[in-house]
């Protein structure tokens, strides 16, 4: 089971919602982006499937306003 930073894991999903993209079209671009990987600490090869970003979003606690 692959374990993605917390961090990791926003930055991936404020990347989805600038591109307007869906978590696999995101990160399929991100696959080609190899500074911004660089940047938020992941290889392409550990890019996670789409689903384990939404379950790794659901994890996350945060507050609604």
């Amino acid at each position: 089971m692959l374990l993605v930073a917390e961090y990791a894991v926003v930055s991936l999903h404020c990347l989805r919602v600038y591109l307007k993209k869906s978590y696999r079209e995101a990160l399929d671009l991100l696959s080609e982006m190899p500074q911004i990987l660089k940047d938020i600490g992941l290889n392409a090869a550990d890019l996670p499937d789409h689903s384990t970003l939404v379950k790794g979003l659901d994890r996350i606690k945060t507050a609604l306003w």
